[in-house]
């Protein structure tokens, strides 16, 4: 990444936070849409990106379930809100996100 005319670089060490990476895809993705993973790499790494991603969308199915069921005001003392029309800025993101995952591996 380029920031200004300095350049940041940054590496972790192990296992990518799988759980974190798609549960933050999922609350910034419109609602309702599409997330698709394109994945090559070992199988049982495979499957720990699949968990994660079914994580997220069990997450982001029960916020959309969550939202919508809730009174409008119930939600407002709940969360804190200060006005209406904050609710529908809130479904706008991150609920229904669905995964479709694809996975390739040469060898």
């Amino acid at each position: 990444m380029e920031a200004g005319s300095e350049f940041i670089t940054s590496a972790n060490a192990g296992r990518p936070e799988w759980d974190e990476i798609f549960g933050k895809i999922a609350a910034e993705a419109p609602s309702n849409s599409v997330v698709s993973v394109f994945f090559c790499c070992p199988h049982k790494m495979g499957d720990a990106v699949q968990a994660a991603m079914r994580t997220a969308e069990i997450n982001s199915n029960l916020r959309a379930a969550y939202l919508r069921s809730t009174k409008e005001k119930t939600l407002m003392k709940d969360l804190g809100l200060p006005q209406k029309g904050l609710i529908k800025m809130l479904m706008g993101t991150g609920c229904s996100v669905r995964f479709v995952f694809r996975e390739e591996n040469f060898g």
